[in-house]
């Protein structure tokens, strides 16, 4: 039986990232980023902060010696629930999820 392919690695981090950019991830997510997307056939990888709202940044990065060089990246945020906003979270939720099947499409 073969082994489904991974399309992407989601990571979530119980972190807040105040402001969106990649360089103001901490240098251990960007090598831990980095080698999701080195060592597997991922096309993306993403990693999830703690926000205010829904955001979502991405970018390409290319590795060398993989045979589908190309992989897709993003740092995105979600805010987290609050008391009596669970329909709210929910449908930040589903932006976001939206949000990563078009980094892979």
């Amino acid at each position: 039986h073969d082994a489904l392919p991974i399309w992407v690695f989601v990571d979530a981090k119980y972190k807040i990232m105040p402001e969106l950019k990649f360089e103001k991830m901490s240098m251990s997510d960007q090598y831990q980023q980095f080698a999701y997307a080195a060592a597997s056939e991922a096309k993306g990888a993403v990693f999830c902060y703690l926000g205010d709202s829904v955001q979502f940044l991405e970018s390409t990065i290319y590795i060398r010696g993989k045979e589908s060089n190309e992989v897709k990246i993003a740092v995105a945020t979600i805010g987290f629930p609050k008391d009596g906003d669970l329909a709210s979270w929910r449908n930040d939720s589903k932006l976001l999820i939206e949000k990563v099947r078009t980094l892979i499409a």
